[in-house]
C-alpha cells in the first residue's frame, strides 16, 4: 500500500507498522471530509487502482443489521472520490476492487436503501456510476473456504476494470478445511503453562498466561467469544 485513509489513530498506526514505507500517503482522518486531497494523493503517487474495504457492521446479519446507520451510506463517499481521481486523471483509475458483506450486493435490499437511491440498490448505483468512468462491473458473493483459507467466511466483492471483464478467479471443487491446514500437527494444550517449553509442543507461542487469565478463558463455553 502507498496510498490510504484511516479514520482510527490505533488502525492508523498499525498500518504504518506494516506498510513502513507508506510514509505521508496514509491519512489519518474521516475520507469523508478529506476526498480531494486523497485523491490528490493518489495521482501524486502513481496509484491506478483502489481496494475499497468499508465498515460492513450496519448491513451485517450477523451484527445484527442496522441499516439507518450513517456507516451504510459510506459506498457513496467512496463513488465520490472515484469520481474525483477520474476528473482530475482518468489514468489513474484502471481498476477499483470492492469488499463487504454479502447484502452489500444482494438484488433484495431493504426499503431503506432503496428509498434514498431512487428505488435502485447498491449494486445498481455503484454499476452506474463506474460505468460512467469507463469501467465494467463484475459482482459476485465469493467463499474464502473454495479460495485458499480455511474459513467459512462469505463476502461480497465487486471487481471493477476499466473497458475490460475483470474476471473471479476460479473457485477449488471443495473448501479447505482446518484439519487439511493443521490436521498433522502434534496434540496440544494451548493454556497449560507447565508445557509451554516442551520440546514436543511444536506451536504453543504464548510466553505467560496468568492464572486470573487462564481461569477467565477456561469458562468461555465452546461457541462462544471472550466478549460474550
Amino acid at each position: 500500500m502507498v496510498c490510504g485513509c484511516e479514520i482510527k489513530l490505533d488502525r492508523w498506526c498499525f498500518c504504518n507498522a506494516i506498510n513502513p514505507d507508506v510514509g505521508e500517503g496514509l491519512i489519518c482522518g474521516d475520507f469523508t471530509k478529506m476526498i480531494e486531497e486523497i485523491a490528490k494523493m493518489h495521482i501524486n503517487r502513481g496509484v491506478r487502482g483502489l481496494v475499497i474495504t468499508l465498515p460492513c457492521q450496519s448491513m451485517s446479519l450477523a451484527g445484527g443489521q442496522h441499516l439507518d446507520d450513517p456507516l451504510t451510506w459510506l459506498f457513496l463517499f467512496a463513488l465520490e472520490l472515484c469520481k474525483a481521481i477520474y476528473r482530475l486523471s482518468p489514468e489513474h483509475l484502471q481498476w477499483v476492487f470492492w469488499e463487504n458483506c454479502p447484502y452489500f450486493i444482494s438484488d433484495k435490499q431493504d426499503p431503506i436503501i432503496t428509498n434514498r437511491l431512487d428505488g435502485k440498490i447498491i449494486l445498481q448505483t455503484i454499476t452506474k456510476v463506474m460505468n460512467s468512468l469507463d469501467m465494467d462491473v463484475n459482482a459476485k458473493v465469493l467463499d474464502a473456504s473454495f479460495y485458499g483459507t480455511a474459513q467459512m467466511c462469505r463476502r461480497g466483492i465487486i471487481l471493477c476494470r476499466k473497458l475490460k471483464r475483470w474476471e473471479f478467479p476460479k473457485p477449488d471443487e471443495k473448501p479447505l478445511t482446518c484439519g487439511e491446514v493443521i490436521g498433522d500437527r502434534n496434540k496440544f494444550e494451548m493454556l497449560d503453562s507447565s508445557h509451554r517449553r516442551s520440546s514436543t509442543n511444536e506451536f504453543h507461542r504464548i510466553g505467560y498466561v496468568s492464572p486470573v487469565q487462564e481461569a477467565f478463558i477456561r469458562k468461555i463455553k465452546s461457541g462462544m467469544s471472550a466478549f460474550q
